[in-house]
């Protein structure tokens, strides 16, 4: 008879590590992504005068308080709580073959099973396990160091971590994945989109895109540690380092890093005005960076005109009606309203 007491152990242990790893890790992630759509959805719901695009965000969010939880919780299991990484790309195993289970998700869709075979391929080279205890072994070590902090017991997620290649080129709200590289290292190009079949949406689009080449036409001089490097800017498109968008940020370094930020900017007379979460990544030494300047405007540092006036969207018309005047004052109340006040 053989002795199975050693593998029932360990098979026990390994439950207990999952089961720890969903009440902390994913119940945190959940939650505050739970709580950011409760906060969003009552400050709309407390504006009397929602405008219809606010009521569209709205229905938006309630759609996505209602679905999103158990499909996040079902992700977050799957790349951080997940011993061996199993059912992913980075199950150990042949480098030549994906997992039979994900063969099985995707239907057997030869087209989707031809390129996941590619992009494990060009994972796994000649080996056949790229983990180092459970997480992806070219994940930077101060992101492994804050996963297993926050109770994560894996990172089966590649994509961030892969520096020969995963680049995303962000084209008519779309995201496409290309092994092309700046320098070898992964990148975001930000394609600018026309709609000509709308002149009022056509106008805000060339806008925005006018704002966002000259802004960063700027900053790519002026480098500045928590703001985005970028590496081309052209009439078509800007190109800039990518950023981890998944891991979650700290209040307080986010309130420390983007004061730092904010004072840059507008030291160089760019007022950001569309301060959100949403606008802020991690670079893969860990540092906290702004990004997305097609909002943003520049002023005449000695006379304080605007030189590119922002487009008049939520953020900018909020400081208005509180009573903003000057573009510091604008800027300032955008800061001050979504970065300082983060509670999350």
């Amino acid at each position: 008879m053989k002795n199975t007491r050693k593998k029932n152990n360990k098979s026990y242990n390994n439950k207990n590590k999952t089961k720890k790893c969903m009440e902390t890790f994913v119940e945190k992630k959940v939650k505050y992504w739970t709580n950011f759509w409760d906060e969003q959805i009552q400050k709309l719901e407390n504006n009397k005068n929602i405008s219809k695009d606010e009521k569209r965000i709205l229905n938006k969010l309630k759609k996505q308080r209602k679905t999103e939880p158990n499909k996040l919780r079902k992700l977050y299991q799957l790349g951080n709580c997940n011993i061996n990484c199993k059912n992913t790309l980075l199950e150990p195993g042949s480098p030549n073959q994906i997992p039979k289970s994900m063969r099985k998700e995707y239907n057997n869709d030869k087209r989707l099973i031809k390129a996941f075979t590619k992009k494990r391929k060009d994972i796994f080279k000649n080996k056949r396990n790229v983990l180092i205890d459970n997480f992806y072994e070219n994940i930077p070590e101060v992101t492994k160091k804050n996963l297993i902090k926050e109770g994560a017991i894996s990172e089966c997620t590649p994509f961030f971590y892969n520096l020969t290649g995963g680049s995303k080129i962000y084209k008519n709200g779309d995201v496409i994945k290309t092994e092309e590289t700046f320098n070898g290292n992964p990148f975001f190009r930000k394609v600018f989109y026309d709609d000509k079949t709308n002149t009022e949406r056509y106008i805000d689009l060339r806008q925005a895109a006018n704002a966002e080449i000259q802004i960063s036409s700027i900053l790519i001089k002026n480098p500045f540690p928590n703001i985005v490097t970028f590496y081309e800017i052209n009439d078509n498109y800007v190109e800039m380092e990518e950023l981890d968008m998944e891991t979650k940020l700290k209040p307080e370094k986010v309130k420390e890093t983007m004061q730092k930020a904010k004072g840059f900017l507008q030291s160089l007379g760019i007022m950001y005005i569309d301060w959100k979460i949403d606008n802020i990544g991690i670079s893969k030494d860990g540092t906290y960076k702004l990004f997305d300047f097609d909002v943003s405007g520049l002023v005449d540092l000695k006379t304080n005109n605007w030189i590119i006036k922002p487009l008049e969207y939520w953020s900018y018309n909020k400081a208005i009606e509180n009573g903003c005047k000057t573009p510091q004052e604008i800027d300032d109340y955008s800061f001050n309203r979504s970065i300082m006040e983060l509670k999350y």
